[in-house]
């Protein structure tokens, strides 16, 4: 069923992507045409805006629809960019002081780039927020308080690919509400943009 699951999301992703740049295409058509057209009108025509009623009605028609199109023709290829997505995230929403629990993740690479287990700039997790590290931190586990888990050495995951994480987790000693923004990194480089991040929250139910 997790395969299944994966495998549908992917396809729903791509589906959806490849309609956005159907559209955005078209948009762009769109503007190439009307610029075209108004061009050869102005030429051959140079009043037909100002004395003919049909045609400047029709001019304003299209000048007010384009004007409410254009946020989309920006918006639209920005979208395409983002480098990964989270397809599958598991993890112990209630756990007891000092106790342990595990975050599964499935990682689809959706950028242009192979991502890397080894070498000068690896793939890694890290943690966004808080700034000083997780309160789920496991000593000899993770990389540090910031750096949850990487790619395994030699490992690579090439665009359109995923990849697995499991995260051992260790509660704090204090109960509460805990939240957490994880994500994808290239150690050395910088974050891959994102517009949520990996949201992890988990309460820490006091012992009875």
């Amino acid at each position: 069923m997790y395969r299944e699951d994966t495998i549908i999301s992917s396809v729903k992703y791509r589906l959806l992507l490849a309609i956005r740049m159907a559209l955005f295409f078209w948009c762009l058509l769109f503007f190439a045409g009307i610029g075209l057209l108004d061009a050869i009108l102005c030429t051959l025509w140079p009043t037909w805006r100002f004395r003919e009623v049909a045609p400047y009605r029709v001019s304003a028609s299209l000048t007010r629809f384009l004007t409410k199109i254009f946020p989309l023709i920006l918006v639209v290829p920005c979208s395409w960019r983002r480098p990964y997505r989270v397809l599958r995230l598991d993890y112990p929403r209630f756990l007891r002081p000092r106790q342990f629990g595990w975050v599964e993740m499935v990682v689809q690479n959706t950028g242009s780039e192979v991502w890397r287990g080894e070498g000068q700039c690896p793939c890694r997790v890290g943690v966004i927020y808080p700034l000083d590290g997780s309160a789920f931190y496991v000593p000899g586990e993770w990389i540090s308080a910031v750096r949850p888990a990487e790619l395994s050495s030699g490992k690579e995951v090439a665009p359109g690919m995923t990849v697995d994480f499991r995260v051992p987790l260790q509660a704090p000693q204090v109960s509460g509400r805990y939240r957490e923004v994880w994500g994808m990194l290239i150690e050395g480089r910088g974050w891959l943009p994102t517009m949520e991040g990996i949201k992890i929250q988990i309460e820490v139910i006091p012992e009875v």
